[in-house]
């Protein structure tokens, strides 16, 4: 089997496999896993076409949420085995990925610990929450279509950070990430198109913690609603922050997950 790159692993103990959210890596963890690392073996993977992971060209036609669960399996098989159980922890796509991936391997998974995963498939086609995000992604895919990928990319960060956002933050970090606006759209289209539906949790054994922003869109907030409604052995928390609080109050959201796993 060809050896995969893009993926960190520390410590030792039970595995926790990392799952960041898009137009992100393996890198999202890194304040986690040190925190982590002393009780628990931490497997922090970076997703097509972020970090070094290499863009999924061959895959882009029909790209899908099980391309991704196809990447993690084989980085676990490379690391800590084929049929070793993980806690499974995602943030946004990571977490989407993260319910795809329990789905399918159920039987594996110990726990699951997400923050609003961006399980667009979720939601009704006429419900506002979806038409807001898909006239988000419509506009994305029309300026990407430009050939604007940095007009692309403020759409995006702006949606999920707010208006000006994307404008804020420095050129160079500006440019990193108008690099990665392809992938997000594939990321989209994963999460519309994925045929899993909310009556497939509902053999869940293992427990989930559900996290989810009192600031974050629409979009994100209804499809955590719905999960609250259907998830099985759930415990949700409500945090004062956005949809990107794993990032910007990082050290608040990692105290919640190690509360989790140090208790």
């Amino acid at each position: 089997m060809q050896s995969l790159t893009g993926y960190k692993i520390s410590g030792d103990g039970q595995p926790i496999l990392l799952l960041h959210s898009s137009m992100s890596s393996k890198a999202q963890w890194k304040m986690l896993t040190s925190q982590l690392q002393d009780n628990y073996r931490t497997l922090a993977v970076d997703l097509w076409g972020y970090g070094e992971a290499p863009y999924p060209t061959h895959l882009a036609e029909h790209f899908s949420l099980q391309d991704e669960v196809e990447r993690v399996v084989a980085v676990l098989a490379q690391t800590v085995g084929n049929s070793a159980p993980v806690h499974v922890v995602g943030h946004s796509y990571g977490a989407a990925t993260a319910l795809r991936f329990a789905t399918q391997h159920s039987e594996r998974v110990l726990s699951l610990t997400i923050y609003e995963p961006v399980a667009f498939h979720l939601l009704s086609r006429e419900e506002p929450a979806f038409l807001e995000i898909a006239e988000v992604v419509k506009k994305l895919e029309e300026t990407i279509a430009q050939n604007d990928e940095m007009g692309a990319t403020q759409q995006f960060i702006d949606y999920w950070s707010g208006p000006g956002a994307f404008k804020r933050y420095p050129a160079d970090i500006r440019n990193a990430l108008s690099g990665q606006i392809r992938k997000v759209a594939l990321d989209f289209k994963a999460l519309i198109e994925e045929p899993t539906r909310l009556e497939d949790y509902a053999d869940f054994t293992f427990s989930t913690y559900l996290m989810a922003g009192e600031q974050s869109p629409l979009s994100s907030r209804r499809i955590s609603e719905r999960l609250r409604e259907s998830l099985p052995n759930l415990e949700f928390k409500q945090t004062p922050w956005g949809h990107m609080a794993p990032i910007t109050h990082v050290a608040d959201i990692n105290e919640l997950i190690l509360a989790r796993f140090m208790d």
